[in-house]
């Protein structure tokens, strides 16, 4: 269970770092958007998130299955985004429980807050919440749709790398 998550982040860096220059600006755009959407949601859902931090005080980081919660896509957005946090999240992979659900190995001191600032945050962590949230579901759905389309750029930029590679072994 937990070595799939430490796969999917090793496997983000790499392919961070084997970008061609010119997808590593496309997926750098497409993060860059990701990251205005999760601003925007910040806004949208400041009375969910206060509900967050004073009633249910991070209730949700806590005794999950994290890679249910975090994947491949999200450590390329959070590497584009902020490359200085690699060798600490690798750190804290070590730590991670790979046979029973455990408190968020991202949470600062192991009771937070999360080394991840509020706009720079995994799909699932900046848009679920245990309430409706009708005034935020807007720009929840945007940065959803952001994480839908950096998928499919990471997908198409690992297309791409294979045919460069395929065309300069002839």
């Amino acid at each position: 269970m937990g070595m799939g998550l430490v796969h999917e982040f090793r496997k983000a860096r790499r392919i961070r770092q084997s970008l061609h220059p010119e997808d590593g600006l496309a997926l750098s755009r497409i993060c860059k958007q990701i990251h205005d959407t999760e601003k925007a949601l910040n806004l949208a859902a400041r009375p969910y998130l206060n509900r967050c931090l004073h009633v249910c005080q991070g209730l949700c980081c806590r005794n999950v299955f994290l890679n249910e919660i975090i994947g491949f896509e999200d450590f390329v957005y959070i590497l584009s985004l902020m490359p200085d946090l690699d060798v600490e999240i690798e750190n804290r992979l070590k730590n991670l429980n790979r046979l029973y659900t455990a408190d968020c190995i991202f949470l600062k001191d192991s009771r937070g807050p999360c080394i991840f600032p509020a706009d720079i945050r995994p799909e699932v962590c900046i848009t679920s919440f245990c309430i409706e949230t009708p005034n935020a579901s807007r720009q929840i759905g945007a940065v959803k749709w952001g994480f839908q389309k950096l998928a499919w750029s990471v997908r198409l930029c690992r297309t791409r790398t294979l045919f460069r590679k395929i065309e300069l072994i002839r």
